[in-house]
């Protein structure tokens, strides 16, 4: 990953892809194998589907927006080669086709349904946390990648800086992934360091009072009774800010890594960080340290 920051108001897209969504579609290329002039209209299928996403890949940041407009052509040939292919097989061969083809169709049905119910832009989440969080533990059986609401956070580093250029910015502290994320980022001046917590729309800013080129210590609670994020420097409180709703998984909580608002800041910092402490509680039990 680059140690620069991207452009202000660069931002990722999730992506899966048809493979991921629709792994039906794999059997249209049993298509290229056929004989007969079965052969010559899904070869013309193929291509027409694939001459669309040619010409939709050319336009850019829209891809992803108009699969419609060539998977159900690709998954027509897909049936069609899946019913020859059948018809070719023993009674045996037929039986793990079909049972190949139900697993396959069932997977796509529960991934898109999945991705139907938390929808584009994370709606569940931004709009009813309380729902989206029970559904993940239900498919969460691991805690540490177990979504908490407002959960207990302490986090203790000690950081060391490199040189950057003036307004040079990168991650020190990073939680959750989606809506209701939180980043804590640095921004060099000259000799000084500029700390920015940032939620939602909202970031505050404080100046470190050590100097660059000395380790700072720092440290970073949040309070889910008082809603609120604080940041140390040594044993004084820099800065404040208050969050009233914070979601992610411990394995979320991140030093030096920002996934999440690559606008902001870089996507790794370029210094070291030295973790002295990493407590995350939720309903009175300690999910990791």
């Amino acid at each position: 990953m680059p140690a620069f920051a991207f452009p202000v108001g660069y931002f990722y897209e999730p992506i899966a892809g048809v493979f991921a969504i629709s792994p039906v579609i794999l059997f249209s290329f049993r298509a290229l194998l056929l004989r007969g002039p079965v052969r010559v209209y899904l070869f013309c299928a193929m291509l027409a589907c694939f001459a669309i996403l040619v010409f939709i890949s050319a336009t850019g940041f829209t891809t992803q927006r108009y699969e419609v407009d060539f998977l159900p052509l690709l998954l027509l040939t897909s049936l069609v080669s899946f019913g020859v292919l059948f018809t070719e097989r023993t009674q045996l061969a037929r039986a793990l086709l079909v049972t190949m083809f139900c697993a396959l169709a069932l997977y796509s049905i529960t991934a898109n349904m999945a991705l139907g119910i938390a929808g584009p832009y994370d709606s569940i989440l931004e709009n009813r946390p309380t729902n989206y969080i029970r559904l993940a533990s239900w498919f969460s059986p691991v805690e540490h990648f177990r979504p908490m609401l407002n959960p207990t956070i302490r986090v203790g580093m000690t950081v060391r800086f490199e040189e950057q250029n003036d307004g040079f910015r990168e991650p020190l502290l990073a939680m959750g992934g989606q809506a209701h994320r939180y980043l804590l980022y640095a921004e060099q001046q000259g000799n000084k360091i500029r700390l920015h917590s940032h939620f939602h729309y909202a970031t505050v800013s404080a100046d470190l009072s050590s100097a660059r080129n000395t380790p700072i210590r720092l440290q970073v609670r949040y309070d889910p009774q008082a809603h609120r994020m604080t940041i140390l420097e040594g044993e004084q409180i820099l800065l404040g800010q208050d969050i009233p709703l914070l979601v992610t998984a411990p394995s979320q909580v991140k030093t030096g890594v920002n996934v999440a608002e690559p606008g902001l800041a870089a996507p790794l910092f370029t210094g070291s960080i030295d973790t002295f402490e990493h407590t995350i509680i939720a309903d009175g039990t300690r999910a990791t340290q």
